[in-house]
């Protein structure tokens, strides 16, 4: 007599009963047993400027430093929105230089991520960023990770395009 549980899509009620009671018990009890979660988040994001302060440095033609609040959307591809309330700062010369910032992205549910961004933006190329996970909250509380974005192209005067990958670890 074989006492091996049948996990095929049949068996008795008895059976599916007690495969659904496991898998469950295993999911509630990934996060006791200290299981990290991976995940890889995709979005598009629209911001737009809140507030700048912007200066031109005396005697170095074309460098200005800036520091400003900003705001936008998110849209992740699994289809949830986050808000995004972002510091940009940058020290450009002729329109090209480093930048930093954080980011705070506030999902629907609550849950939150923090994050710092940082980049070159070059003469003839797009705006590229590299993020670093801070701190998150809710469902991305302990979180930690890496990411990326692109500015794109974008058809509004007041407003930017991006796109993004975040690759975040939970507990």
């Amino acid at each position: 007599m074989n006492n091996a549980i049948d996990c095929s899509a049949g068996g008795s009620p008895l059976r599916r009963r007690l495969r659904g009671f496991l898998l469950g018990a295993a999911l509630v009890a990934a996060p006791a047993l200290g299981l990290a979660a991976e995940q890889e988040l995709r979005f598009q994001l629209v911001t737009r400027t809140i507030d700048v302060k912007t200066e031109k440095i005396a005697e170095v033609e074309g460098q200005m430093v800036s520091t400003g609040r900003y705001a936008g959307t998110a849209v992740f591809a699994d289809g949830r929105i986050a808000n995004k309330e972002f510091t940009f700062s940058f020290d450009f010369r002729n329109g090209a230089g480093p930048f930093y910032g954080y980011s705070t992205y506030t999902f629907t549910d609550g849950s939150s991520l923090t994050l710092r961004f940082e980049g070159v933006v070059e003469p003839g190329k797009p705006m590229l960023g590299r993020y670093t996970v801070l701190s998150g909250s809710g469902l991305y509380k302990g979180a930690s990770g890496t990411g990326h974005f692109e500015k794109i192209d974008d058809p509004w005067e007041k407003a930017n395009l991006y796109k993004g990958v975040l690759n975040i670890s939970t507990p």
